[in-house]
């Protein structure tokens, strides 16, 4: 089995130049602050993942893609 990445965002390795998130890693071993920071996410994610996830009702649905097709309609303009 894989072993978890560090960062909490998850598979970043996927996402950005090996050279740039062997220097993240590194950063982040080194810096409690930045530790800190993610080992709190990591723990923030770990909450939310236990959580049942809601039904969202139909109207709530429709209405939410109503407003971001609104949003970006106005955004191109």
């Amino acid at each position: 089995m894989a072993s978890e990445p560090r960062h909490p965002a998850g598979r970043l390795e996927d996402r950005i130049s090996p050279g740039i998130y062997a220097e993240m890693e590194q950063h982040v071993a080194g810096c409690p602050h930045c530790t800190s920071l993610c080992d709190s996410l990591k723990r923030t994610l770990a909450l939310c993942k236990a959580l049942p996830t809601p039904e969202v009702p139909g109207q709530v649905q429709k209405c939410l893609r109503q407003a971001v097709a609104a949003a970006l309609a106005e955004s191109r303009q």
